[in-house]
């Protein structure tokens, strides 16, 4: 008797904005109408090859999908009837679950009540809000498009219109923050009452605009303990509103932890497509061209778009499931992992945090590994040490 694999899930990449965010280090592009066009048909045209693979035409089609997540970008700019081709293939090409949780990212500003009902009636069922502050000094000092009016609209708009499950984002230890300020930011966040609330401490990546800032001393980075401050103040005051820590950064009314994002944190298998999209399947690790040329040529010869791939051995899949569920609160199952990939898991993980212990950043529950909550302040000095 085979094992039925776990449900995987999609993600759906749009790689268009109409400003990019100076934090930003996702692959995006300016939004031009003759480019999103085009898009639409190379994307049709990798969820077909995704399709033989691993969907109706596959003999994998009995794996479910039971979670899309369509990111960007911003796919919120665009039409709402934009998105109906791209769901109709998804759903005729791949076993996809009843209650599949199908999330769109939204830009507070480019949310209205037409998009709305019709994102409601494509099945998209979960917005991830793109708040990220309630100051529109530091909406406006992070390149953000929208102000704190257009959240609180947008969000009456999504509950008005029946959706039942919203995230919403909030950036912290950015420049000229203050712990009042985020604190005002949560007030305004608790007024609405967000399902879900993802809470992102700021990280220059290569190819953000705010990393030339910084290197010329133009910006100057908020101190770490600072940083540390706001990040222990946010989750004081969202457990004392009643909302759960699930994992590092992310917080949900009890049943509304994110399925799709619990892929990446649980060793899942999901899709990643589109430009720059990176996917994971069982021991294939790949990312997409993210030259948009590139691109739509290895998809016009019905060539999978991959610029890179990594072939993932027992002990890579190993590790990588060991850091990546160390960020959820309830921690990693160090025998389930040990049987899944056949390694004493216990033993490595002892050995690689010996002297460690004294510090209090993890903890030993039975055979459960978890991080206190002191450990995920400074989760990196226990996950560097496992890798």
């Amino acid at each position: 008797m085979t094992d039925v694999p776990t449900p995987a899930g999609i993600y759906i990449h749009f790689p268009f904005c109409q400003a990019r965010c100076n934090y930003c280090s996702f692959v995006s592009f300016p939004f031009d109408t003759n480019a999103v066009s085009a898009y639409t048909g190379s994307l049709e045209s990798e969820i077909s090859l995704w399709s033989r693979a691993y969907g109706a035409l596959s003999p994998h089609q009995t794996r479910l999908f039971d979670s899309i997540y369509i990111g960007g970008g911003t796919p919120s700019i665009v039409d709402a009837s934009y998105w109906e081709p791209v769901l109709d293939i998804l759903n005729r090409g791949f076993n996809i679950a009843n209650d599949a949780e199908i999330t769109i990212e939204g830009n507070p500003g480019s949310i209205n009540r037409s998009k709305a009902k019709s994102w409601r009636s494509l099945g998209i069922n979960r917005i991830s809000l793109g708040a990220q502050s309630f100051h529109d000094t530091e909406l406006a000092a992070m390149g953000r498009s929208h102000r704190s009016k257009d959240i609180t609209s947008a969000f009456g708009i999504l509950r008005q219109e029946g959706f039942h499950n919203i995230s919403m984002d909030l950036l912290i230890g950015y420049p000229a923050q203050t712990l009042d300020s985020v604190r005002k930011s949560l007030e305004s966040i608790f007024i609405c009452r967000p399902d879900h609330v993802s809470v992102y401490l700021l990280e220059i990546k290569s190819g953000a605009s705010m990393e030339k800032l910084f290197s010329s001393g133009e910006l100057v980075p908020l101190d770490e303990d600072l940083s540390a401050d706001m990040y222990e103040l946010v989750c004081c005051e969202m457990m004392g509103q009643g909302y759960e820590q699930y994992e590092i950064s992310n917080f949900c009314k009890p049943g509304f932890e994110a399925v799709h994002n619990m892929k990446y944190w649980i060793d899942g298998f999901y899709l990643g497509i589109g430009a720059g999209a990176h996917g994971r399947l069982d021991d294939v690790r790949y990312s997409n061209f993210q030259n948009m040329t590139k691109y739509a040529d290895r998809l016009s010869r019905s060539e999978f778009p991959w610029e890179s791939q990594v072939e993932l051995n027992p002990r890579t899949r190993m590790v990588e499931a060991l850091l990546m569920g160390l960020r959820l609160n309830r921690g990693v199952d160090l025998i389930g992992i040990g049987q899944r990939y056949s390694m004493d898991v216990r033993k490595f993980v002892s050995d690689r945090l010996e002297g460690l212990e004294e510090y209090g950043l993890f903890e030993f529950r039975g055979d459960i590994l978890r991080l206190t909550d002191r450990g995920r302040l400074v989760s990196n000095t226990v996950l560097e040490r496992l890798l």
